[in-house]
């Protein structure tokens, strides 16, 4: 019985982790920031954080407004780990196009984590290794006018996806391409 019991709440416990797991993956894929994700579905930032990070629980109505918003069955999200087409966010405004709101909302600047993976990492110009100065400059061609330190924090929390070396002239300086 005891085996049992600890069989089920690792059941649990993997479960929720792979529902964290879609959801990060779905707020991420959407480009929302978690500030206006979390408005759009009417819970606190700090609920989304608990969320996001596993440390409560998301309730059944709220993971419904979850699925609901992204199109995305709660089978998908809770059994299997989500692979998205690229071009999601796309995706999601024309599944939205008749909802005024949620079509500025997701017309807005994206979250810097959605532009560096899903915009800079995919061109070209960052085969490169190029200055924060340069990659702010790039993404301001798509309308999206990041500060400084933003796209360099950014930077530093994707080891996986972002080089960093420093600059071969320019004392304190980095630079950065994609691995």
């Amino acid at each position: 019985m005891r085996l049992l019991l600890i069989e089920i709440s690792q059941m649990a416990l993997t479960q929720n982790i792979l529902l964290v797991q879609n959801i990060n993956t779905l707020i991420e894929a959407s480009g929302l920031t978690d500030e206006a994700f979390s408005n759009l579905m009417g819970f606190s930032l700090r609920k989304l954080k608990y969320i996001k990070a596993g440390k409560t629980e998301i309730k059944l109505k709220d993971l419904e407004a979850v699925s609901q918003f992204f199109n995305v069955s709660l089978r998908e999200i809770t059994a299997r780990k989500l692979s998205l087409e690229a071009g999601f966010r796309n995706k999601l405004l024309k599944f939205h196009h008749k909802n005024k709101e949620l079509v500025v909302l997701l017309e807005e600047q994206p979250s810097i984590v959605y532009s560096v993976k899903n915009v800079l990492i995919k061109d070209d110009f960052f085969k490169k290794t190029v200055e924060i100065k340069e990659i702010k400059h790039f993404l301001l061609q798509y309308g999206w006018a990041y500060t400084s330190s933003a796209i360099s924090m950014a930077m530093l929390r994707m080891p996986d996806l972002i080089k960093i070396e420093p600059h071969p002239t320019k004392k304190g300086t980095f630079v950065y391409s994609r691995k």
